[in-house]
Formats: structure tokens, sequence, C-alpha cells
């Protein structure tokens, strides 16, 4: 990733739709959580899981671990910014900022784009993504 961090993905999911819209939206966001364990934190994170799928425009989500730092991510596919826009005003996103340690969120958006196709570029260290 941008920080030259490897994130493990553990867990991902996706709703039938056409994912190759030109006006995708993509969201990466990684953070500490302040308590439980991996492993618990791993178990946590299926029911929400739940409640973005049936976000309007949502598309894919992919779940990943740092194991050596602690830090977690999330990467994101909406149909558009407008429907990234509206879910990073939802109780979902707020409880994982909630939950999250003050101070340790990082967060950055690209328009115009496919998850399947920033995570290629990214593991090609393509420069506009790293």
């Amino acid at each position: 990733m941008k920080d030259n961090n490897k994130y493990k993905i553990f867990r991902h999911i996706t709703v039938k739709t056409n994912q190759n819209n030109a006006a995708n939206a993509v969201l990466v966001v990684s953070f500490k959580f302040a308590r439980l364990t991996h492993k618990a934190n791993k178990t946590a994170s299926i029911i929400p899981m739940l409640i973005i799928a049936g976000y309007p425009g949502f598309v894919k989500k992919l779940y990943a671990v740092n194991a050596e730092n602690g830090y977690w991510q999330g990467m994101y596919q909406w149909k558009s910014s407008k429907y990234l826009e509206e879910y990073k005003k939802s109780f979902v996103f707020k409880m994982m900022n909630k939950r999250a340690i003050s101070g340790s969120i990082n967060s950055f958006e690209i328009e115009n784009e496919n998850l399947s196709n920033f995570i290629g570029r990214s593991i090609k260290n393509e420069p506009e993504y790293n």
C-alpha cells in the first residue's frame, strides 16, 4: 500500500452488479482497533458486512489485516462517489471510527476506478497508487 505495509485479505463480499461502471469510486481505510483480539475483530466484522452489502450503490469490499503492526484495512468499491459519500455518513462507518484508536485512521479515495484494477496496480507498485 501507499505506506509500504502489506495486508493479508481474509474476506471479501461482492454484490452482483456491473462492476465495470466508469463512475466507480474506491475507498481504502486503514486503522487500528482500540479493543479485542484479531480473532475477535474478524468475527465481529461479519455483522457490519451484512449491513454494508445492503447499502445503495455498494459493489464490493475486501477485508484485510496486517498482523505485524495490528492495522486493519477495508477496501471498498461503490457505483459512484455519490454512494461513497452517503456511506461515509452511515452508522456503520461512524462505528468503525468510534472503535478505532484515535489518530490511527488513514484513508484515501479514487474516483472512476475499479477495486480490482486498483489492487492490481498496487501490487505492481505503479506510482500513482503507491
